[in-house]
C-alpha cells in the first residue's frame, strides 16, 4: 500500500527500524506458549505456562485442509470512519456470491469483560465458517488470554481464525469525522445529544492503553502520556458551550458554526479514542504473530485508502487471502472496483466525503498543532509500520 508524501522521511526511519532489529514487540521479551491441559471434566483446555513449555502441536486439519474457507471465522475489525460500509457489505456479499460461508455475530462494540479486558464470548459471536464485524472491539487483554479468546470454545476445539483489520491514516480519519458529521443534514443522530466533555464509552481508560502505548515496539516513547488525557479535557471545555452564544449549542450545533479548526479540534477530541483502539489493536495483533501458533491465527492489516484509490486490487488481495476460489473473485473485485470508482464520481454514498475543498487546510492544522500533531503523529508511526510489515510479510 503506498504511504502519504506527508510521512515520507518518518516511513524511511521505521522501514529501516523493521529491517534492521527484530520483529518481536519491547512489551513481548519473554513469550510464553500456549498450550493444552486435561481439565476437571477430562476433556481438554487452553491454558497458559511460563519458561520454556513446548507450543501446541495443533491436530491436522481433517479432510479439506488448510485453504478450506470454511474452516475458518472470519473477523472484519474497523472504526469509525474506516469502513463500516464495507466490512457490513462484505458480511452479506461474501456468502452469497461463494455458497461457501454464513454471515456471522457482530462483536460488542468499545466494550470487553472486566475481569479479561477482551470482548465478551467470542466464541459465540465467530463461529466457524461464518464473517464477524467487530467495530472499535476493545482487545485489551494480554495477548495470551486473547489467543484462548480466539481460539478455543466448547464447539470448537480446533479452530483457526483470520482477521482482517481495516486501518486508516490518523490524520485523515480525523478530518474526514470532521467533515461526516457536519453534513447539513447530519447522517448521525447522535450528534445532537451527545456532550463530548462527559463521553466516556469512545475514550479508554489510560490504564487499559498504558501496556501497548508504554511498550509499542514501534518508537521508544510512548504513544501518550499521562497527563495528555487531562489535556483532552482541557481541550473539550475550552470548546465546548463554553461561551455565553455558544452555551445551548449541541454538539452538531459546534461542528456547523465554530471556526473550521475549532470544529475540527473539538470533533478529533471527541473522536480521538477509536484512533487509539486502532493503534491498541495493531500492537495486540502484532504480538500476535510473534506466538508459534502455527498458522491457526492469521491477521491481514488493509488501508482503507488503498480500498478507496486501488479498490479493485485491494479487494482481491483480500479475497486471496481469505482462501476463496478463483472465477467470482475476480467478478467480485471487478464490480467493487467499479462501484467505488462510480461512488467517488457521483458523490452518491455520504460515507465518501474525501475530495472536500478544506481537507488539506485541516490536516495541515492538525500537523501543525502542538498536540494533535504528536498524538496522532505517533498513532499514524504505529500504522505506518503495520501496513509496511504487511507488505514484507505479503
Amino acid at each position: 500500500s503506498t504511504l502519504s508524501s506527508h510521512t515520507s522521511a518518518s516511513s524511511s526511519l521505521l522501514r529501516r527500524r523493521l529491517s534492521s532489529s527484530p520483529r518481536n514487540l519491547s512489551s513481548f521479551n519473554d513469550p510464553k506458549s500456549v498450550v493444552l491441559k486435561p481439565n476437571e471434566y477430562g476433556s481438554t483446555q487452553s491454558v497458559v505456562e511460563t519458561g520454556n513449555a513446548e507450543p501446541f502441536d495443533f491436530v491436522a486439519d481433517p479432510g479439506t485442509g488448510n485453504d478450506d474457507p470454511s474452516e475458518w471465522a472470519y473477523l472484519f475489525v474497523h472504526y469509525h470512519k474506516t469502513g463500516n460500509k464495507i466490512s457490513t457489505g462484505l458480511k452479506k456479499l461474501i456468502p452469497s456470491a461463494f455458497d461457501l460461508l454464513t454471515p456471522g455475530g457482530r462483536l460488542p462494540q468499545r466494550r470487553h469483560d472486566a475481569r479479561t479486558n477482551c470482548p465478551s464470548n467470542l466464541d459465540i459471536h465467530m463461529p466457524v465458517g461464518a464473517i464477524s464485524v467487530a467495530t472499535g472491539p476493545n482487545f485489551f487483554c494480554d495477548v495470551r488470554i486473547l489467543v484462548q479468546a480466539l481460539l478455543f470454545s466448547a464447539t470448537h476445539f480446533n479452530k483457526k481464525v483470520k482477521i482482517i483489520h481495516l486501518v486508516r491514516n490518523p490524520f485523515q480519519l480525523a478530518v474526514s469525522n470532521y467533515n461526516y458529521h457536519r453534513q447539513d443534514p447530519t447522517p448521525e443522530d447522535w450528534v445532537f445529544e451527545i456532550n463530548p466533555c462527559g463521553e466516556t464509552a469512545m475514550l479508554p481508560s489510560l490504564d487499559l492503553l498504558r501496556p501497548t502505548f508504554f511498550n509499542s515496539g514501534v518508537m521508544e516513547e510512548p504513544i501518550m502520556y499521562d497527563e495528555d488525557f487531562a489535556i483532552l479535557q482541557k481541550i473539550c471545555h475550552e470548546l465546548y458551550q463554553s461561551q455565553p452564544e455558544t452555551a445551548s449549542w449541541n454538539f452538531y450545533d459546534h461542528l456547523r458554526n465554530l471556526p473550521p479548526t475549532q470544529g475540527l479540534n473539538l470533533a478529533t477530541m471527541q473522536m480521538v479514542g477509536e484512533m487509539l483502539r486502532m493503534a491498541n489493536n495493531i500492537i495486540k495483533f502484532n504480538q500476535l504473530k510473534q506466538l508459534d501458533l502455527q498458522g491457526r491465527i492469521q491477521v491481514r492489516t488493509i488501508s482503507m485508502s488503498d480500498f478507496q484509490n486501488y479498490p479493485e486490487e485491494t479487494m482481491f488481495k483480500l479475497l486471496s487471502f481469505m482462501s476463496l476460489p478463483p472465477g467470482r473473485k475476480e467478478r467480485i473485485s471487478h464490480q467493487y472496483g467499479e462501484w467505488m470508482n462510480r461512488v467517488k464520481e457521483e458523490k452518491t454514498n455520504n460515507h465518501v466525503t474525501t475530495g472536500n475543498s478544506n481537507e488539506e487546510m485541516l490536516n495541515d492544522w492538525l500537523r501543525g498543532d502542538e498536540f494533535w500533531g504528536r498524538i496522532l503523529g505517533n498513532i499514524e508511526k504505529v500504522v505506518d509500520a503495520a501496513l509496511m510489515q504487511q507488505q514484507l510479510d505479503s
